[in-house]
C-alpha cells in the first residue's frame, strides 16, 4: 500500500487479516501482488443505519466479525 502525507510518499506492506486506516482524501495507491489477492474496504462513519445495514448483511460472517472487533480506536491519532 502507498499514500502520500504532507508531501511524502510513505509504503508499507499488508498482511493477511491486517487493517489499515487512512483519513479521508488521502491520495493512495495499492501496488500489484503475484497471486491471488482479497481487499475488504469500508468506510463506516459514526452510527450504521439503513442503506448501510443492508450493505454489511451482504459481505458475509467473517468479515462482519472484523467490523465488530473493530469498533475501538487501535491506531494513534497525529496530534496536529
Amino acid at each position: 500500500m502507498r499514500w502520500e502525507n504532507a508531501g511524502k510518499s510513505h509504503e508499507a506492506t499488508l498482511a493477511p487479516d491486517d487493517s489499515a486506516y487512512l483519513k479521508p482524501h488521502v491520495p493512495h495507491s495499492f501496488a500489484p501482488v503475484s497471486g491471488k489477492m482479497e481487499l475488504l474496504s469500508l468506510r463506516i462513519g459514526g452510527k450504521t443505519m439503513g442503506e448501510a445495514q443492508r450493505e454489511l448483511a451482504h459481505i458475509g460472517p467473517k468479515n462482519l466479525r472484523r467490523v465488530y472487533d473493530e469498533h475501538t480506536l487501535w491506531y494513534r491519532e497525529e496530534k496536529k
